[in-house]
């Protein structure tokens, strides 16, 4: 049974007639919901009757309000140093939560792409400029905010930079309490990001630099997975990850003593 509305009928109201051996019920009186009908039309001499089908007819006024949209960015750099991946937070500026550390986020503005709007949170709350930004998730608890039902769509930005005096840096495994769910936001996107790592080249190009050490191959790993990898596992996932190439340089990496083989993206 194929269903319609009426407006989508687009037949006069005139020559819409209650077919008496197929109602199903009595005139829906207004502001009683939804009712359904079988009609018959007549036009050009003859009358067809539109069989099988049923009208819903909406009495119920449209919402006037509408969720807000935001978008809240995991932004996250690697310290070659250290060979750890930081996610970057902030004091927020204003109620609520003000003064709380949280994640980049802004509202979505009109007509704004969320690529856009990521990199705009991150200048904005975080004074960073992303190098490569992309989507994770959609978080819609309609108590996530307390100032309304507010949507958020999470993004992930990388960069180099350590943005300004209150950007603040923290280890993926010692993320401390944030405002509203972005701690959930945290936990629930960390296996999409562990997933994007060496199979979304600007990711991952954006995270190692344009070239690395295999130890800090290791060390991204460690910090996204959350464990240690095999070394032999992750020298055939780089051997086989699109635009990585091993080059016949070594570089000695600090505090083992030993050299480790370079690897690089293709221009």
């Amino acid at each position: 049974m194929v269903k319609v509305t009426l407006e989508r009928l687009q037949l006069p109201h005139s020559r819409l007639q209650p077919s008496p051996g197929n109602r199903t019920g009595p005139p829906p009186e207004p502001g009683h919901g939804r009712s359904q009908f079988i009609f018959a039309a007549s036009g050009d001499g003859r009358k067809a009757e539109l069989q099988s089908i049923v009208g819903w007819v909406t009495r119920s006024a449209a919402p006037t309000e509408q969720s807000a949209v935001s978008v809240d960015v995991l932004v996250l750099r690697f310290d070659h140093t250290v060979r750890r991946a930081y996610l970057a937070v902030a004091p927020r500026q204003q109620k609520p939560y003000m003064g709380r550390l949280a994640l980049a986020g802004v509202l979505l503005g009109r007509g704004e792409r969320l690529a856009d709007a990521a990199v705009r949170a991150a200048r904005t709350k975080l004074g960073v400029k992303l190098s490569a930004t992309g989507q994770l998730a959609t978080f819609d608890k309609p108590s996530r905010d307390p100032r309304g039902p507010t949507l958020s769509l999470a993004m992930w930005g990388v960069t180099d930079e350590l943005g300004t005096d209150t950007t603040r840096w923290f280890d993926l495994a010692e993320v401390p309490s944030l405002a509203f769910d972005h701690n959930r936001i945290v936990e629930d996107t960390l296996p999409i990001l562990a997933g994007l790592l060496w199979r979304n080249r600007e990711f991952s190009e954006g995270l190692t630099g344009k070239s690395f050490p295999v130890a800090d191959a290791v060390g991204l790993t460690h910090s996204l997975e959350g464990t240690a990898p095999d070394r032999g596992n992750l020298n055939r996932v780089l051997r086989t990850t699109q635009g990585l190439i091993r080059t016949t340089d070594v570089q000695r990496v600090f505090g083992s003593g030993r050299p480790s083989s370079v690897w690089q993206w293709e221009d």
